[in-house]
């Protein structure tokens, strides 16, 4: 999937000084905007999206000289729903584990559709088998050995996941 927006522009120059080009976003109509990017200069840009949100957004192009501002607000458009970004914090590969304690499952999510998610939504797997639900949970050990983890989470984007091979001594 496509995950940069092209952007083009045209200003006409004052004087001899370089614009400095800022892109700001607002998903609710322009009551708030937040920042994008800064510091673009000539007339285009690619810029990667996986920080805005899913759903229509109005994107708005701010040119400052050092003295003067202008800015160009676009219509709005559609950022395709996409699943959660998903990280695991604990256990990764490189952490101990140790067959006569409880398994520490910890990680996260962001959410491009939803906001915040729910603690439901984190669904952790180990070796194919449900273990529990939520960010941050203690569940009973596998046992020593190799195991994998997996975090699944899903939105009205899609399901993504994270995984981790562990092994427990």
């Amino acid at each position: 999937k496509e995950r940069n927006l092209r952007l083009a522009w045209r200003m006409e120059k004052t004087g001899e000084v370089q614009e400095d080009i800022w892109v700001r976003w607002s998903n609710d109509g322009g009551e708030t905007w937040r920042a994008l990017t800064v510091g673009l200069s000539g007339t285009s840009a690619v810029i990667d999206i996986s920080g805005l949100p899913s759903g229509s957004i109005t994107l708005q192009l701010m040119a400052h000289d050092g003295f003067s501002t202008a800015s160009e607000t676009t219509k709005a458009i559609e950022i395709p729903a996409r699943p959660p970004e998903v990280t695991i914090f604990y256990p990764t590969g490189n952490d101990p584990v140790y067959a006569e304690s409880r398994l520490h499952l910890w990680g996260t999510a962001t959410s491009f559709t939803t906001g915040e998610l729910t603690d439901e939504q984190f669904v952790w797997t180990i070796d194919e088998k449900e273990a529990g639900r939520g960010r941050d949970i203690w569940v009973g050990n596998p046992g020593a050995g190799s195991h994998r983890v997996y975090l699944t989470v899903s939105d009205q984007g899609g399901t993504n996941f994270a995984s981790a091979s562990i092994n427990i001594t």
